[in-house]
């Protein structure tokens, strides 16, 4: 998987089924890219100097503790 433009996300709208915290655990999944790391959306989003990205990505309760993930952490 290449990324090259991240699009911009829409407002996260929560069903009556969906808490916050259910949300937030989709926005701190990792996602596995093609250098063979996994990363957040926010990682991701970091990584491609998407600043725009990482504002909202935080705003919407992205875990900034988090980021990358590989053999060591």
């Amino acid at each position: 998987m290449l990324l090259v433009n991240c699009k911009k996300t829409e407002p996260v709208i929560f069903n009556t089924n969906e808490t916050k915290e259910q949300a937030n655990d989709s926005i701190n999944s990792f996602i596995r890219t093609i250098d063979g790391f996994e990363y957040t959306k926010l990682g991701i989003s970091c990584k491609n100097n998407n600043l725009q990205e990482v504002k909202d990505l935080i705003a919407k309760g992205a875990n900034i503790n988090i980021a990358k993930k590989d053999e060591i952490y």
